[in-house]
């Protein structure tokens, strides 16, 4: 898996025999809420993009939200368990594909590029998948260019944050995905860190992983925002 996500080939394991349903999202080991933002976002999901890659999203979104209580207790999941939900999320994702829909593959390599900060990176690597962040990069600027698409706030501002908290660098000098989540933050009338917090999380966000990138580059936006002329 891990040469897969730094070559970009599809892994050679379980390519004939992938189980596409969820599998630990329908099995209720968590309860959470995220309202209102959750239900919008599976509403539109449902309706606009693969069921199998909507299982996937809601895989992660449990996972992400067991490691966030996990954390606060204090508690672990066994090691068998770890790799059981990251075998099954990452060849799931790593078998699809989506080049002529540029939201559903933004939403799939999004994925993958949160995946590996969760599962791969701090075990493999002391630096994130170069080809990962590049194919990343790509398809988030397909989908700014794609006009046909009125996506909701929750999924754009996590797409738009995602690659500042993956590349985990220092916020730099705007470039285009900058100025897109300064547009994203101003018109969803969001200005505060918890604010945006609680949206990140209905999505995929593991607060000890992310919250150390993702906070600056909201931050970052903010000033951003602060000096443009009204």
């Amino acid at each position: 898996m891990s040469y897969a996500l730094l070559s970009g080939q599809q892994p050679r394991l379980f390519r004939d025999e992938i189980q596409w349903s969820c599998f630990i999202a329908d099995r209720d080991l968590i309860q959470c809420s995220h309202q209102p933002h959750d239900a919008y976002i599976h509403t539109f999901l449902e309706a606009t993009v693969d069921k199998r890659l909507h299982n996937a999203l809601r895989d992660l979104h449990t996972f992400s939200c067991i490691s966030n209580l996990a954390y606060q207790t204090t508690r672990k999941l066994s090691p068998d368990i770890y790799s059981d939900i990251m075998t099954s999320i990452l060849y799931r994702l790593t078998s699809l594909s989506y080049e002529s829909d540029p939201l559903q593959e933004a939403l799939r390599v999004g994925l993958l590029a949160i995946s590996s900060t969760i599962f791969m990176q701090r075990q493999f690597m002391e630096h994130p998948y170069d080809n990962l962040l590049n194919l990343h990069r790509k398809s988030l600027l397909k989908l700014r260019e794609s006009t046909d698409i009125d996506i909701p706030v929750p999924i754009l501002l996590w797409l738009t944050m995602l690659l500042h908290v993956v590349e985990n660098k220092e916020p730099s000098l705007p470039d285009w995905l900058s100025v897109w989540l300064d547009e994203v933050i101003f018109c969803a009338g969001i200005d505060s860190w918890p604010q945006a917090h609680e949206i990140l999380r209905s999505m995929v966000w593991v607060n000890f992983v992310h919250n150390r990138c993702g906070m600056p580059a909201f931050e970052a936006a903010m000033l951003r925002l602060e000096k443009t002329p009204k």
